[in-house]
């Protein structure tokens, strides 16, 4: 029998890893009486059965490349995606990639961003940008209420006029 920390170094794996191992049903595990709690133990020769048989390899192909059909020599990918010729697979890769950007720049066209001048509440750093004043000296202005500001979220919101007029102020 061995404990815990035993059984990880024989099989060469954290405790964590072995805590999975025996989470997942992989390797089994008991507890039995120690002198002040119950420790939890392993059999020794079921973790010796477990180790041969994690150090033999076996090797899967990532996609089935056997033909489904000999005649047409298909893929298994070709279940999927409909093809009249051979799979040429950069080909389609580079047709995807162009209706992925296709997409984007429709996204981006139908996102409609309202020019800095024509918001009515700007953030710090749009206000920054306006009125060429650091963050950090609106920031100050608003902590001692020379500048009107509302907490929305996580930052200030500052309305266009009181802006303007603080920056009239200065």
């Amino acid at each position: 029998m061995l404990t815990k920390q035993l059984a990880a170094e024989f099989l060469g794996v954290n405790v964590r890893t072995l805590e999975r191992y025996t989470q997942e049903g992989k390797i089994g595990s008991r507890y039995e009486k120690g002198k002040t709690r119950s420790v939890l133990v392993y059999d020794s020769e079921e973790l010796q059965a477990f180790k041969a048989a994690q150090e033999t390899t076996t090797y899967k192909p990532a996609v089935d490349q056997t033909p489904t059909n000999p005649d047409r020599n298909e893929t298994a990918l070709s279940k999927f995606v409909e093809v009249s010729q051979p799979l040429h697979l950069m080909e389609e890769l580079d047709h995807l990639a162009d209706v992925l950007k296709a997409i984007r720049e429709e996204q981006e066209i139908d996102r409609k961003s309202v020019p800095i001048h024509h918001k009515l509440t700007l953030s710090l750093a749009e206000a920054s940008a306006l009125s060429g004043l650091s963050r950090s000296r609106l920031r100050a202005a608003i902590k001692d209420g020379t500048l009107t500001a509302q907490i929305i979220g996580r930052g200030y919101r500052v309305k266009r006029t009181d802006l303007e007029d603080y920056v009239d102020n200065l």
